[in-house]
């Protein structure tokens, strides 16, 4: 969001931004700093259409806009396929052994794990984050955990379209992802933010999963800074 804030601000144009009613105060602030307009809209209820797209579509045409839907923009995946996936390869010299990455709009997993298993080989292990009761495991919304910046009441588009390169995907609770926020501010100086606390928490797991000797990656996406209140 911020990101695309801060071109709409280089490019003059007006952003109008649809957020779930308990997005970060924090992150509203920075928003709003940038210039943009930001409409909260309840997802509390959300049945088979989520509300944040209607509202997005009406915004769309209200204002003769685009809406820049980040769950199915190709242009997202293949930032990360084209960029992202290819430092990491050139970072560890091709020793990827897993990737371990929470689920958002999709388009960090879905281009990472394409491209780290079109050029190491489909053995590299592929794993999603999401929080706990997820449509994304449940198939539906059932009022599952938040955890901010990851997939809750949405199942993306681009998770599906490249879901064969995601060997699997498991549920984290907003417990074991704030202490671990905590713990890697704490043990570690890192202020990382509660979706990368839910990627470290898995990854950990499937670090002794898969022995001593391997690579797992993983991606710090978001930063403390925004979320000072989880501590």
């Amino acid at each position: 969001a911020l990101s695309l804030a801060w071109m709409c601000v280089r490019l003059g144009l007006k952003a109008v931004f649809i957020a779930e009613a308990d997005i970060s105060p924090v992150k509203m602030a920075l928003l709003r700093l940038l210039g943009v307009e930001v409409v909260k809209v309840d997802v509390s209820g959300i049945g088979d259409v989520d509300p944040r797209f209607l509202r997005a579509r009406e915004l769309e045409a209200k204002f003769n806009g685009l809406f820049i839907n980040q769950f199915s923009n190709e242009a997202n995946f293949r930032a990360h396929y084209e960029t992202t996936a290819r430092e990491i390869v050139d970072q560890l010299n091709g020793r990827v052994d897993a990737f371990v990455m929470g689920v958002g709009t999709g388009g960090t997993i879905a281009g990472v794990g394409k491209y780290l298993k079109e050029k190491l080989g489909r053995d590299v292990l592929v794993v999603g984050v999401v929080p706990k009761g997820s449509s994304i495991i449940h198939g539906k919304p059932v009022g599952g955990e938040y955890i901010d910046g990851l997939a809750k009441n949405v199942i993306p588009e681009l998770f599906l379209k490249y879901r064969g390169y995601i060997d699997r995907v498991v549920e984290v609770s907003e417990g074991d992802s704030v202490g671990m926020v905590k713990m890697l501010a704490l043990k570690e100086g890192l202020f990382v933010g509660p979706s990368t606390g839910a990627a470290v928490f898995e990854a950990l797991k499937v670090a002794e999963e898969l022995g001593s000797g391997r690579n797992v990656v993983t991606i710090a996406a978001d930063s403390l800074v925004r979320y000072p209140y989880l501590l």
